[in-house]
């Protein structure tokens, strides 16, 4: 299977390698949810670093009207950690808009500890400063 996952503390960690597929991703969305160490509203966390994403726009939107029918018993907010590429990242730009849409809150990183960061802050809310923009305050990409 191209997608794992890792219940730490406060938060659910999806690991996708290679290529994977929506339909993969919602099977592990159904073990986490049975998973005894899974709580409700947990923050999550998807690290697409040894991921080669490439899916169709009906399966984002797919997918985030997925999260979106599940925020208030699953996971209530979202950080995707992409790699700096601009494939990958434009797509995670792209799910985001997506998943917003649905009510989901969701963030994209490069860097993994600002993602961390982001997630532990205080319920959640944005990291940016007032004036800043995502780009400014995430310089890797």
């Amino acid at each position: 299977m191209s997608v794992r996952y890792i219940i730490e503390n406060d938060r659910v960690e999806f690991l996708m390698v290679g290529r994977y597929t929506f339909d993969e991703f919602k099977r592990t969305c159904l073990e986490v949810l049975s998973d005894a160490d899974f709580k409700p509203c947990m923050k999550g966390l998807v690290n697409l670093l040894q991921a080669r994403p490439n899916p169709p726009t009906q399966e984002m939107r797919e997918g985030a009207a997925y999260l979106g029918a599940f925020k208030e018993r699953f996971i209530s907010i979202w950080v995707v950690l992409a790699p700096p590429d601009p494939l990958t990242y434009g797509l995670a730009r792209m799910f985001s808009v997506f998943a917003e849409s649905k009510g989901v809150q969701l963030e994209v990183f490069t860097d993994r500890k600002q993602a961390l960061n982001f997630l532990s802050g205080s319920n959640g809310q944005s990291a940016w400063s007032s004036t800043a923009s995502p780009v400014e305050n995430n310089a890797n990409y």
